[in-house]
């Protein structure tokens, strides 16, 4: 319904980390299969001209779980997933398989990693690498506010090293946007379902001309 009322071609709406079930489930409440989440998001997709993107439980063929974040644009054609790398939690722990795969995608201009909540304490997941590189990282997460202190902080450290925007979608509010310098641009106020932002892809371009940091960066590679 909200998708309905506020949304124009274009954009990309963003749910957060396990949009459909929340966090803290057990075994037997991932009831949805892979296929129901894909066509939901793939249908809302084609109907609104939006891009869309979340994470979610899903039942593996081979058995156990997946926390997948998948992102669909019909209008190009765009249908990609990965896998939360780093697990948290007992539900995970115990059942849900890591994933080993880095994705970054383009909505429009600008080129965007996803990450899935507990991945944002771990910077090498998170670094911008000159083999796939990007213009914001994005955190879907089920962060408590209890941690927001944790989360901000390193929200803006993620968004200075990599010289990108940094964009969190909380299920649990705190909801923000970081600039490239580190500062908060954006934030979702408690209670509010709903917020827009607009990437500034001239802002970024400027800021990057004048701060060549990333030409200095170590190359690596992540062994899985």
């Amino acid at each position: 319904e909200l998708i309905s009322q506020h949304s124009k071609p274009g954009d990309l709406w963003i749910l957060p980390e396990a949009y459909d079930t929340g966090w803290n489930i057990k075994a037997d409440d991932v009831q949805l299969p892979e296929p129901a989440n894909n066509e939901f998001f793939t249908r809302l997709s084609a109907k609104h001209h939006i891009a869309i993107c979340g994470s979610y439980y899903e039942k593996l063929p081979e058995g156990g779980y997946s926390n997948t974040f998948r992102v669909v644009s019909a209008d190009s054609g765009l249908n990609d997933a990965c896998a939360k790398r780093h697990l948290f939690g007992n539900f995970e722990k115990s059942s849900v398989k890591p994933g080993n795969t880095m994705l970054t995608f383009t909505i429009g201009e600008f080129r965007l990693r996803a990450v899935i909540c507990y991945d944002l304490r771990f910077p090498v997941w998170c670094r911008n690498i000159k083999d796939s590189p990007y213009d914001a990282l994005l955190c879907v997460s089920q962060w408590p506010m209890s941690r927001a202190g944790d989360r901000n902080l390193m929200l803006a450290a993620r968004s200075m090293e990599n010289v990108a925007y940094a964009i969190s979608a909380n299920a649990l509010g705190g909801s923000a946007v970081y600039q490239a310098d580190g500062t908060r641009d954006f934030l979702m106020e408690a209670g509010q379902e709903i917020g827009f932002y607009n990437l500034d892809s001239n802002i970024l371009a400027n800021f990057r001309r004048h701060k060549k940091y990333l030409m200095d960066a170590d190359y690596f590679e992540v062994r899985m």
